[in-house]
């Protein structure tokens, strides 16, 4: 069974193996070895700079039998920054279950609009989930360039349709 819960410093060397781990196994699909060895290099795996950034941060991660297999992390304004799945738990529900819990964080903290950069690799499941693109760009990592995609989703604007479809609903009883 997979459980949802905030992230806590004991998860920073896993939180960063599966964002090394992801991006040299899944990523490579749509990135040159240059381009994963730039955005992942071996210091991404120093657990010390991940309990530095979940201080500013909101952390989610995804466990199933006790392990963490996913990650994401939304940041004051609603960016989402890092968001990673472990490649043995890719289109399993994971991301999924990250995603709800990021955006339902984002309500809660009274975030109307979400917004990220998605990888390549990464932009059909942001778009699958009524993430839109707002635009495509190269963003420079340690001298590579890697192709993104800026994209944005209206919470404010779910909620509406949310809220139209309860009363149509209600209406209709």
């Amino acid at each position: 069974m997979m459980t949802l819960r905030d992230a806590n410093a004991a998860d920073a060397a896993v939180l960063a193996a599966i964002y090394h781990d992801t991006i040299h196994r899944v990523n490579c699909r749509d990135y040159t070895p240059a381009q994963c060895a730039a955005w992942a290099p071996p210091a991404s795996r120093e657990p010390e700079g991940w309990i530095a950034k979940q201080q500013s941060r909101k952390t989610l991660v995804v466990e199933v039998a006790g392990e963490v297999v996913g990650f994401g992390e939304l940041e004051p304004g609603g960016h989402i920054d890092c968001f990673y799945v472990h490649h043995a738990w890719q289109r399993r529900g994971v991301g999924r279950m990250l995603l709800r819990g990021l955006e339902q964080a984002a309500r809660q903290e009274g975030v109307e609009r979400l917004h990220l950069e998605a990888s390549v690799t990464a932009q059909p499941f942001f778009l699958a989930h009524g993430y839109q693109i707002v635009r495509h760009q190269h963003v420079e990592r340690r001298g590579e360039r890697l192709a993104n995609a800026v994209m944005e989703k209206s919470l404010a604007r779910e909620s509406a349709v949310r809220e139209s479809a309860a009363r149509a609903s209600t209406a209709g009883e």
